[in-house]
């Protein structure tokens, strides 16, 4: 009996190719410890999780989720079924938070504007927010002039926690990618090489500016999830999630609407 190929089980699930498990799992004769081994490839599969609608590869997945049920109970039983359906709902509990971020996007006010309009704005908020980092910056050199200070330098933003000036930077580039990867995803902006293609962008307001600010927070709140999720699927711990009821007044007095909370240890 050979142990699971890696490069086999991968080819498998980035194509929800079903014949290629199966061949490769009738060849090593599947155990529970060859089982909890796929398993771990199957939670750190990416290719599993479709952040952005995609109804052909969805119909090809639920199909390979199928055949995986299946073949599992012939040759391991009901209770190991179980165990694989867990790791399924984990991959679907994902992508579901990622579409409440997409279907949140779509009622703002921000994305009643054509999308030119919308990536313009995205942009031209990112540098003013990067020049008020620059003056913070400036500001600060200039009153420790005269003095001894870390070349890593913590500002303050009104009312915000203070933070680096290279943290601030990094997180407005996170920011602008997640938000311009989201548009290009909606238009259909990529090259035939995976590159994104922005249309001719026109010159915006501060209208426009003040309405990119949700997707802006947004796009932040896509980028926790992703750090979230996959430091649960790469390093393990589980995703609590607390709806209605289970909610704390604390977190839900001030929201008119809380579908979810998640919680991960």
């Amino acid at each position: 009996m050979s142990s699971i190929d890696e490069s086999i089980v991968k080819e498998s699930l980035s194509s929800f190719d079903s014949n290629i498990l199966e061949k490769h799992f009738d060849d090593i004769l599947l155990t529970r410890t060859k089982l909890k081994f796929f398993l771990g490839l199957f939670r750190r599969q990416n290719d599993l999780i479709m952040e952005y609608p995609n109804k052909k590869r969805e119909i090809k997945r639920e199909a390979y989720f199928r055949f995986l049920k299946t073949y599992i109970e012939g040759e391991l039983g009901l209770e190991a079924v179980l165990i694989v359906e867990k790791e399924i709902e984990l991959i679907k509990l994902v992508e579901h938070v990622y579409r409440s971020i997409l279907g949140c996007l779509g009622k703002c006010d921000i994305s009643k504007l054509p999308p030119n309009i919308r990536v313009a704005s995205y942009i031209k908020r990112t540098e003013e927010q990067f020049n008020i980092v620059r003056i913070k910056q400036d500001e600060f050199i200039k009153n420790h002039a005269n003095k001894k200070v870390a070349i890593n330098r913590t500002l303050k933003y009104d009312q915000d926690d203070p933070c680096t000036a290279d943290d601030a930077i990094i997180a407005l580039i996170r920011v602008l990618s997640n938000s311009l990867l989201m548009e290009a995803h909606r238009n259909k902006w990529f090259t035939d090489d995976n590159f994104v293609q922005l249309p001719e962008l026109p010159e915006v307001g501060d209208d426009e500016v003040y309405k990119a600010g949700s997707n802006e927070l947004l796009a932040a709140a896509w980028a926790s999830w992703k750090n979230i999720e996959q430091r649960c699927r790469f390093l393990g711990g589980k995703i609590y999630r607390h709806q209605g009821a289970e909610l704390s007044h604390s977190l839900t007095a001030n929201i008119d609407k809380c579908l979810d909370v998640f919680l991960f240890i």
